[in-house]
């Protein structure tokens, strides 16, 4: 579910720092107010359609200045593309209820991307704001995407003491002209990914439980360290159950929170997501169900995983399986060949995962750098094929330099997941809020095919109090922790 694609790869990582228990709390926790975000989103984007659909959206230059200003009368609004003309107060009375003749929307709905709901409920400035919060964020993610793809392959073809360069070069000479082209949607590369992804990881979660519950060394060299930090065997193996599940470790939360937001995060692709679903009233469940069984799943992986293999377990954990040598009994035994399969799966799919992703996220963050530059004169500039090349340069250069200098994805992503509060938990509430003063204002059903108790006003402060308080609690945290 994570936009990430690999973001939950790390979770394992950061179970080990504060222990299975309160790595469970914090993702059930997150699951749900990213659930309730995505409502607010999803009413703020019906809320912007109607707005639209009702010939208003030439009076929201601003929502700050604006929100107790008395509604005035309607006006005839023309542009290049279309014209929309609403009866003027004086010369019908009805048209004094204009509301009562919105229609809750049930059907298909425009899409309406965030940095516009920004511009429409929030303001110019907070558009702009909130470009910069993606633009490092996806960034970010680009950097993950890289070390990624570059330490799976230095691991297994490792040739070279700079295999791991090598291998960023590599990537680079494959994504970057990727990132320059048009890209169209890709439907079923997508879904056949994320069905891999699932497969992946059920593999890692049973290939770690056979090995516990049948007592071998199923990890080579790692089963003669032991597991879960504490005595072993002589094979390695632990007696009794691994002591990891029993840790609870409050003062490295900090480092487990922005890795559990930076797994759900998929926000700012909420409104593209659902455009092609024709009956919005389904949206609310089918997200919920996607979040729910992405909770389920990260919370097996990171327990089955942090409980085995304990302090050993990397940063990015697909990388222990490069020990995975199956029912292999001795070191003179050859590796059984399902073994090698496996290994290479859990190890290379990730990689060729992001190599897929990169240029997607690259055209996506080149876009809104371009869009952010020329703001409203967009249109004028977004034809000529040079600008479009430099912009998307811009973005997918610059991540290359810093998978250069910093390869650990557990570090990349908990600074990239600081920025998972403010689009998951700070942004989604504002909109909900300010798109139903607005609605209010212009006299328009507030009243959403998403709306619920989990819609109120009482969430949306919650969330956004929630949100705000972890941004600024996890960076003291991070800095307080590098002194």
């Amino acid at each position: 579910m994570s936009h990430s694609g690999s973001g939950f790869l790390t979770l394992p990582w950061a179970f080990h720092q504060t222990g299975p228990i309160l790595g469970c709390i914090v993702l059930a926790v997150f699951a749900w107010f990213s659930i309730v975000a995505v409502v607010f989103i999803l009413e703020a984007n019906d809320r912007a359609n109607t707005i639209r659909d009702a010939g208003r959206d030439s009076e929201l230059p601003t929502v700050y200045n604006e929100l107790h200003a008395p509604t005035t009368g309607y006006r005839t609004i023309k542009d290049k593309d279309s014209a929309f003309e609403v009866p003027d107060s004086n010369q019908m009375d009805a048209a004094s209820h204009l509301h009562s003749i919105v229609v809750v929307r049930s059907g298909q709905s425009c899409r309406v991307e965030m940095t516009e709901l920004c511009r429409m409920f929030l303001g110019e400035r907070a558009k702009q704001a909130f470009a910069c919060v993606i633009s490092v964020y996806m960034y970010g993610t680009l950097w993950a995407y890289i070390t990624v793809f570059a330490k799976a392959f230095a691991i297994v073809f490792n040739f070279s003491t700079y295999s791991y360069e090598l291998y960023l070069v590599l990537f680079a000479f494959i994504v970057v002209p990727l990132s320059l082209m048009e890209l169209s949607e890709q439907v079923y590369i997508q879904v056949t990914l994320a069905v891999f992804r699932v497969v992946m990881v059920v593999v890692m979660i049973s290939t770690t439980s056979i090995a516990y519950l049948t007592r071998t060394p199923a990890f080579g060299e790692l089963s003669n360290m032991g597991f879960g930090g504490s005595s072993s065997s002589s094979t390695g193996l632990q007696d009794g159950p691994p002591s990891e599940l029993l840790n609870f470790n409050a003062s490295k939360l900090y480092q487990l929170l922005p890795l559990a937001a930076y797994a759900y995060i998929f926000h700012h692709s909420v409104t593209a997501l659902s455009e092609p679903i024709a009956d919005r009233r389904d949206l609310t469940k089918m997200f919920a169900i996607s979040l729910l069984v992405a909770f389920i799943g990260y919370t097996l992986l990171a327990i089955a995983l942090a409980s085995y293999f304990g302090p050993n377990v990397l940063s990015s954990s697909n990388l222990n399986w490069i020990y995975y040598v199956g029912s292999k009994k001795g070191i003179d035994d050859p590796t059984p060949y399902y073994a090698q399969v496996i290994a290479l799966f859990v190890i290379l799919f990730p990689a060729l995962d992001v190599a897929s992703a990169y240029p997607l996220n690259a055209f996506t963050l080149g876009n809104n750098l371009m869009s952010s530059y020329f703001g409203d004169e967009i249109q004028a500039h977004e034809k000529s094929r040079l600008q479009l090349s430099g912009f998307r340069l811009l973005a997918s250069l610059p991540p290359f330099v810093g998978a250069f200098f910093v390869s650990d994805l557990g570090h990349i992503t908990s600074f990239t997941g600081l920025t998972g509060f403010v689009i998951a938990f700070i942004v989604p509430p504002l909109l909900a809020y300010y798109s139903d003063a607005r609605m209010k204002q212009l006299e328009l059903t507030t009243a959403t095919v998403h709306s619920s108790a989990w819609a109120s006003t009482g969430w949306q402060y919650a969330v956004c109090s929630a949100g705000v308080m972890l941004t600024i609690g996890v960076a003291i945290s991070c800095v307080l922790a590098t002194d």
